[in-house]
C-alpha cells in the first residue's frame, strides 16, 4: 500500500472567532428567553423597533455609537452626564441584539481597566410590564423625565449578564409591597417601586405618592432606608461603578 505522506491523527480545532467568542459569551446569560443573535443585516421589517435601529448595522461602530446617544443627549443629557460621557468615550460599538422575540441595542463597552462590558437598551416601542406588582397602571405618575427615559431612550439599560447595575427593565419595575420591610417606612410601600438594582437586593426607589422628580430613596436589603436622595445622582454615579466592576 503506497503512502504519499504521514496521515495525520488529530485535526486541528478551528480558532473562533471575535463575533463567535462574543455570541459564545452571551449566549450564556440568554436565562431560557429563546435564541439570541446580534444582527449583522438590517431588522426585521416586521418588527417594532425605533426606526432609526433598522438600518444601524450599515454605519460604522463609532457613528453607530453617536446615533445610540443622541437620544439620550435629548432626553436626559443633565441628569445622566457623566454615563453619557463615558459611553462617548469607551463604548466601542452598539449593534441590534435579538433575543427570542424581543430586541435590544447590545453596548459593548471597554472599559478604563482593560476589560469588556455588554449592557442592554431596551426597545422602548415594546415596552413589557411586570406580571406581579406592575407600574402600568400608575405609569402617568412616574416623574417626567424618567418616563420620557422609558419611551423615548430604552426600556431599561442594564448589565445584560447580570441584568441589573443599571435602569430597571420595566417587566423588573414592581411595587415595594412585594418585599418584607424589617424597619419602620417613611414611604408608602403601595407606591413605591425599584427602577435600579445593585444585583444583591438593594434598591433606588420612588414614592409616587411623593414624586418630586428628582426626590427618591435606597433601599437597603439589610439596613434602614436612606431617604431623599436625588434619584439621578445616584443613579448616575452607580451605573459608572458598574461599568467598572472591581
Amino acid at each position: 500500500m503506497r503512502h504519499d505522506g504521514p496521515v495525520a491523527w488529530f485535526t486541528r480545532k478551528k480558532s473562533r472567532t471575535p463575533r463567535e467568542q462574543k455570541l459564545d459569551f452571551l449566549r450564556r446569560y440568554a436565562m431560557g428567553e429563546g435564541d439570541l443573535d446580534v444582527l449583522e443585516g438590517p431588522v426585521d421589517g416586521a418588527a417594532d423597533v425605533p426606526r432609526w435601529w433598522r438600518n444601524l448595522h450599515a454605519q460604522p461602530p463609532a457613528q453607530r455609537v453617536q446615533a445610540a446617544l443622541a437620544p439620550w443627549r435629548a432626553t436626559v443629557a443633565r441628569q445622566l452626564s457623566n454615563t453619557i460621557a463615558y459611553l462617548g468615550a469607551f463604548a466601542s460599538d452598539v449593534e441590534v441584539l435579538r433575543l427570542g422575540q424581543r430586541y435590544y441595542l447590545l453596548y459593548t463597552i471597554n472599559n478604563r481597566q482593560g476589560g469588556t462590558e455588554y449592557y442592554a437598551g431596551g426597545n422602548p416601542r415594546v415596552p413589557v410590564f411586570a406580571a406581579e406588582g406592575s407600574i402600568q397602571p400608575r405609569w402617568h405618575e412616574v416623574p417626567v423625565v424618567l418616563r420620557a427615559f422609558y419611551e423615548q431612550v430604552h426600556d431599561g439599560f442594564f448589565h445584560f449578564p447580570s441584568r441589573a447595575l443599571g435602569l430597571e427593565a420595566l417587566e423588573d419595575v414592581s411595587c415595594l409591597n412585594l418585599l418584607e420591610a424589617h424597619y419602620p417606612l417613611q414611604l408608602d410601600v403601595d407606591s413605591t417601586y425599584n427602577f435600579f438594582s445593585n444585583m444583591m437586593g438593594s434598591y433606588v426607589v420612588i414614592d409616587l405618592s411623593d414624586s418630586a422628580e428628582d426626590k427618591a430613596a435606597l433601599w437597603w436589603q439589610a439596613d434602614p432606608p436612606e431617604y431623599g436622595i436625588n434619584f439621578w445622582d445616584v443613579v448616575d454615579e452607580w451605573i459608572v461603578i458598574g461599568f467598572e466592576p472591581q
